[in-house]
């Protein structure tokens, strides 16, 4: 049996920052700067190298911190792995911290003393950080890359680059891939989809977007509900309004509502986002719910663990290297490391500018004009693009299935084009 205790320490980070990944931080008790050079290259160290600082607008000791570990490691990892191989020739990459302590009167002074300390580019992993700075970063014209964006902020296109997930495209994508894909869809009916949660930072865009799918897709779709609370792992009264659907949206932290979804009569196969994964997986392996959450459909923007192809090998390679001791416990927590795939999509705009511009005429200007051209192939697809109108990364999607039997998930589907209309 979960103790209820278990998840009241994950809830203020499912609750400040449902959004992104998890594990490896640091700071100061009373929030505010860290400095972190990291990696410096073992080529020719007299050779005359511009330095490109990162500043990393993240939570260290905060509600957050926890869940932001493995987000800090592996930006810093990955700047580290550039750096010693190389990869952009001229260049040598820097990172330093501020700890905003999930808290957004620190937004903006975290915002300026990044810039006074040198940073030429900004990343946040917590999701409300990049919409309360767009307008500064746009006056300022300081390219700010997100972790997670609403589409309404992705509009119109200004110096806000979202290289993680976007609620509203998940919904649509999610419907779209259940409806031509899913063997269980109905076949004479609308299948009916609804869900619950915390009033949190993802639920409630991915619930309005889910409904206007329906909305515009009624001959596939009939929405029953989508059931917000502020705080509870109570989910009775939740469950029994579900039970009849096809497909459910669960919360967050899905173990208790699993369990209580099922003892209430509920057959409706479970749907869940990558952000739900990222702070419940630990939790799924300890209480072994796998039988409650068996054929569970989650959708992904990069491979699983249990996956292969050359930029999860890479990830693999990285976590080994410089992480042996932490292997396991690394990638039992589950989609935590697997972020890696965002500070990837930053780094490689960077090479893109340096290559384009060249390494001696990069700023801040040159990052936003240059970004704007930058496409990178995974796995044969074009994983990961912007444009002069596009400020969202992702173009494609992965399905996977929760499997009782392996206690794991399973991939079931190629790259998936990303909806970006209902």
């Amino acid at each position: 049996m979960v103790l209820k205790g278990r998840f009241v320490a994950l809830a203020g980070f499912v609750l400040a920052a449902l959004m992104v990944l998890t594990a490896c931080g640091g700071g100061g008790g009373d929030g505010g700067e860290k400095q972190t050079s990291t990696g410096t290259p073992k080529a020719n160290q007299s050779e005359t190298k511009t330095v490109i600082t990162i500043g990393n607008h993240t939570d260290l000791t905060g509600v957050a911190s926890e869940g932001m570990k493995t987000v800090n490691m592996a930006l810093k990892d990955l700047v580290r792995y550039y750096n010693e191989k190389g990869l952009i020739p001229g260049v040598e990459l820097k990172v330093i911290e501020y700890d905003s302590q999930y808290n957004p009167s620190k937004d903006i002074p975290g915002y300026e003393w990044l810039k006074e300390k040198g940073a030429q580019l900004i990343f946040t992993p917590t999701p409300p950080t990049g919409v309360s700075l767009k307008s500064r970063a746009n006056a300022d014209h300081m390219p700010l890359f997100v972790c997670s964006l609403p589409a309404s902020e992705a509009s119109p296109p200004g110096y806000v680059f979202c290289v993680g997930l976007v609620p509203e495209y998940e919904a649509y994508t999610f419907l779209k891939w259940l409806s031509e894909n899913d063997p269980d869809f109905p076949k004479n009916r609308p299948a009916k989809i609804g869900g619950a949660g915390w009033d949190d930072a993802y639920t409630p865009a991915f619930f309005k977007a889910a409904e206007k799918y329906c909305k515009a897709h009624p001959d596939q779709f009939q929405w029953i509900g989508g059931y917000l609370t502020n705080f509870t792992f109570s989910w009775g009264s939740e469950a029994s309004a579900l039970k009849d659907a096809d497909y459910v949206v669960p919360p967050g932290l899905m173990v208790n509502f699993a369990k209580q979804y099922r003892e209430a009569g509920g057959k409706g196969k479970i749907i869940a986002v990558d952000p739900y994964i990222a702070v419940s997986w630990k939790l799924v392996n300890e209480s072994q719910v796998f039988p409650e959450l068996d054929r569970s459909l989650v959708i992904r923007t990069s491979k699983w663990w249990t996956d292969e192809g050359e930029f999860l090998d890479l990830t693999k390679q990285i976590l080994y290297t410089y992480h042996p001791e932490s292997v396991k416990e690394v990638m039992t927590q589950g989609v935590g490391y697997l972020g890696i795939a965002n500070a990837y999509v930053v780094l490689e705009t960077i090479r893109h500018t340096a290559e384009t511009m060249g390494p001696e005429h990069f700023s801040p200007e040159a990052l936003y004009e240059a970004a704007q051209s930058f496409s990178v192939m995974v796995d044969g697809v074009e994983q990961y693009s912007f444009s002069p109108t596009k400020r969202t990364a992702a173009n494609y999607e992965l399905f996977y299935e929760i499997r009782a039997d392996r206690e794991d998930m399973v991939r079931i589907s190629d790259w998936y084009p990303m909806a970006f209309e209902p």
